[in-house]
């Protein structure tokens, strides 16, 4: 699909900027051993780690969007979201857990709702990207809460 006659889609610019602010909180993280189990700094420096892993996929489909290559815009979301996820087994804090899930699950519905869209419509995906950018600034905010300083 040709774009030029429009303005660039784009990413939700604060799927960006949470995923960057998720990763500056990692440079600060608070501690607090959990006795027997995971501490809880320990958990945060896996998922900052992960959310750092992650922002190649991210600005890649980023990237993609811009050119109208929603096929690439959707594996790259759903490669994000698969990272995120296969870092479960290595968080097993009680508090760090469920946040982990939380970004897991709010990548995938960007994802899916991108795959709703379709792959000929650019400006469909990126209002299907606005519409579901709320979970993932949620969860950015619940991640930066809990392990921030």
């Amino acid at each position: 699909m040709h774009l030029s006659s429009r303005r660039p889609a784009r990413l939700p610019a604060r799927i960006l900027a949470v995923s960057a602010a998720a990763l500056l909180a990692g440079a600060a993280l608070t501690g607090c051993s959990a006795s027997g189990g995971q501490s809880k700094t320990d958990a945060c420096i896996v998922v900052a780690n992960g959310l750092e892993a992650v922002q190649e996929q991210i600005a890649g489909a980023n990237t993609a969007l811009t050119t109208g290559d929603l096929l690439t815009v959707q594996a790259n979301l759903a490669d994000a979201s698969s990272a995120l996820s296969d870092l479960a087994p290595q968080v097993t804090n009680a508090e760090i857990s469920p946040i982990l899930t939380a970004l897991t699950s709010a990548l995938d519905k960007a994802r899916t709702a991108v795959t709703d869209a379709g792959t000929q419509d650019a400006d469909a995906a990126t209002e299907a990207l606005h519409s579901s950018a709320g979970d993932l600034q949620t969860a950015a905010t619940q991640f930066n809460e809990a392990c921030g300083s």
